[in-house]
């Protein structure tokens, strides 16, 4: 059979392929299928920026499953899931958010911006966009602009979210009218596990708390360190012992929120105070000249009785002993 022969045969097997590629199966019997049919177009809520290690990107079905690769589309409703390493991507609406080891999360749309089921996540949010709010199975952040990072322990149930720039509101998904506002360098938890189904009190994040949490998202030496002075100085602000500026209603306020540093200050003990300080410590103590809360004091005071009573008796024994020196010898006896 030469070559002129053997082409329409070759034409006839590739068009037998192509007819029974575009054939299915409906009852048992075949149908045709438009194979040009378009895929129906998936909305993008988010676009990888940068990873590191093992990343993935899945859809909302989690069927498909993609490697992360730089630029690649996060659809609506879709997963990301870092094994090791992280994955930085930015919402379309303008935040960025950053992806620790070990973490799983869902990147949605309005009105919520991501959902973290486990591990934890850094997130930024610009003025310029709609307000950020990541959620969690039991909490929700708020920010309007401003930067942080939510932790979430699904075997405790517990939600932890660490403000490093500007007040954020963290709030109970199913109390929301219950929040607290967390300010920088302080942190708060939502665990149900205990009795509290609110958020605690923020508090200022000690650094050993805080690095654990910043190697879990394996960020740059100069962000740890930017978010380790924030840290530091959260811990040296304190309370006020002074308000100065009385009359002057921008000059007063909770300490927490307050702006102007020459608003505060701090004085060193004065005489009125280590008397108001005794005082105080008299009244405790019943009106007592020594008060039962000095033990080493009243002791003190205690071994100075004796001594002056021992120094008394002294006394006296030798005035008797002069005395009879006085008297002649036929009046001693």
């Amino acid at each position: 059979m030469n070559a002129r022969q053997q082409k329409p045969i070759t034409k006839g097997i590739a068009f037998s392929i192509l007819l029974g590629s575009s054939l299915a199966l409906a009852d048992g019997k075949a149908v045709p299928v438009d194979i040009h049919a378009e895929t129906p177009v998936v909305a993008v809520c988010g676009t990888v920026q940068a990873f590191a290690g093992e990343a993935l990107v899945l859809d909302s079905s989690r069927a498909h499953v993609d490697d992360a690769t730089k630029g690649r589309g996060i659809p609506c409703e879709g997963w990301v899931s870092v094994q090791t390493g992280w994955l930085e991507f930015k919402h379309r609406e303008g935040h960025v958010v950053r992806v620790g080891e070990n973490s799983f999360l869902q990147v949605t749309a309005l009105p919520e911006t991501l959902t973290l089921l486990r591990g934890v996540a850094q997130v930024r949010s610009f003025d310029d966009g709609a307000d950020l709010r990541a959620v969690t199975p039991n909490a929700r952040v708020r920010m309007k602009q401003g930067a942080g990072i939510l932790v979430y322990r699904p075997d405790q149930q517990r939600t932890q979210w660490v403000s490093l720039e500007r007040l954020a509101i963290l709030e109970n998904r199913f109390e929301p009218e219950s929040h607290v506002s967390v300010a920088g360098g302080e942190s708060s938890i939502l665990d149900l596990t205990r009795p509290r189904v609110l958020p605690s009190l923020p508090k200022a994040i000690t650094i050993a708390s805080l690095k654990p949490i910043l190697k879990q998202l394996d960020v740059s030496e100069k962000f740890a360190a930017s978010a380790i002075q924030t840290a530091l100085e959260r811990q040296r602000r304190v309370l006020p012992s002074v308000i100065t500026g009385v009359g002057k209603s921008e000059m007063r306020g909770p300490a927490s929120v307050r702006d102007s540093k020459e608003a505060y200050h701090r004085h060193a003990p004065q005489h009125h105070d280590i008397k108001a300080e005794k005082h105080l410590a008299k009244k405790w103590s019943g009106g007592a000249p020594v008060s039962l809360l000095e033990p080493e004091l009243l002791e003190k005071k205690l071994q100075a009785k004796a001594a002056a009573k021992e120094q008394s008796e002294k006394r006296r024994l030798f005035r008797e002993l002069e005395e009879l020196e006085r008297k002649p010898a036929s009046e001693r006896e």
